[in-house]
């Protein structure tokens, strides 16, 4: 494992890192919420977030994990129930593809379109000085980059939109051990200034990036305990 790392791979077994809960104020509650297209439920259930959470969501491709977080994020309408969020808080999606989220056609005009529609040049400035990975690329296209710039270059715009929930899909696909740690603490501390949620099939988020868990599989989702669902995703990679 300490050679991989060095090589920027993780063979480490996840920690399972306790978090006291936040106990924070409710930001986004969804009661008796089914999700899908065409009016054909595929997912079922309730989720709420406080402030202070980051809330991992794990199961099976296809269960609705996605369709789940862009209805969460206002981009599909609900098939029953509804999305009731904060005022102040309206949460933003980014994409488990992130060439989703790219509409220029450098990196720097990427940036400077999000820090415009969010918190401003002062904070494109500082993410800049503090992001070499982001500052080495900016003269670069999007769609040139390799699998994990482009994914880093999307929790970029994501940060600088300002967005107080925000709701991940699989962000640690192409990220080495080093961006992966990196990716830790910045979720953390999104969530200290409202809340996130993150679907995942990576048990590393599951037991040291979030305080809480749930499992959508056979068309339900469910809050569970960590260990339970970091049990059931071993088990799904021995199978």
């Amino acid at each position: 494992p300490e050679t991989l790392a060095g090589l920027g791979a993780d063979a480490r077994e996840p920690r399972l890192v306790e978090w006291e809960p936040p106990g924070g104020e409710r930001l986004l509650e969804a009661r008796g919420l089914a999700v899908g297209y065409g009016g054909r439920p595929v997912l079922r259930g309730s989720i709420e977030l406080r402030r202070g959470d980051v809330l991992a969501i794990a199961g099976p491709n296809g269960a609705g994990k996605t369709t789940l977080l862009k209805t969460l994020a206002g981009l599909v309408r609900p098939v029953e129930g509804e999305v009731w969020v904060r005022e102040g808080f309206k949460p933003f999606y980014v994409p488990q593809n992130p060439d989703y989220a790219f509409m220029m056609r450098t990196v720097r005009a990427e940036l400077e379109y999000s820090a415009a529609k969010g918190l401003g040049e002062a904070a494109l400035e500082e993410l800049l000085r503090s992001d070499p990975v982001i500052a080495g690329i900016l003269d670069r296209m999007p769609y040139r980059l390799s699998h994990g710039q482009r994914r880093w270059l999307a929790l970029a715009i994501a940060r600088l939109h300002g967005a107080r929930i925000l709701l991940l899909d699989e962000p640690t696909t192409g990220l080495d051990v080093g961006l992966y740690s990196e990716l830790c603490e910045r979720i953390k501390a999104w969530a200290r200034r409202g809340a996130v949620a993150i679907t995942t099939h990576d048990p590393r988020l599951v037991a040291e990036c979030s305080n809480r868990a749930a499992m959508a599989r056979d068309g339900r989702i469910v809050e569970a305990d960590r260990r339970r669902v970091l049990a059931w995703m071993e088990e799904a990679w021995r199978r």
